[in-house]
C-alpha cells in the first residue's frame, strides 16, 4: 500500500468522525446511524463500518491527529516491501 492510499483511506475515516469534531451530533447515535451502512472504501471497497471502529478512530484523532487515521504498515519478515496493517 503506497503513501496516497494511506492518505485518501485516512481522508474517507476523517470524513466519517468530522461531524462529531465540529459537535453537531451526538456520538452514540451518529455511530449508531452509520454501523449499518455499507461504505465504499478506498482500497478495500465495500464495507461496513462497526461502530466501536469508528469510536477508535476519533478517538485516536483526537489524541494525535490526522495521521493516526492512516493505515499503519508494516514489514514482512520474508519481504522488504510494505504490507498492510
Amino acid at each position: 500500500m503506497n503513501e496516497k492510499t494511506r492518505e485518501e483511506i485516512a481522508l474517507f475515516r476523517y470524513g466519517l468522525i468530522a461531524p462529531l469534531l465540529n459537535g453537531h451530533m451526538e456520538a452514540k447515535e451518529y455511530f449508531q446511524e452509520l454501523e449499518g451502512k455499507i461504505h465504499q472504501v478506498p482500497y478495500y471497497g465495500e464495507r461496513k463500518v462497526a461502530a466501536k471502529t469508528m469510536q477508535e478512530w476519533l478517538l485516536h484523532y483526537r489524541r494525535t491527529g490526522f495521521d493516526a487515521l492512516k493505515q499503519k504498515t508494516f514489514r514482512s519478515r520474508n519481504s522488504q516491501e510494505i504490507c498492510p496493517g
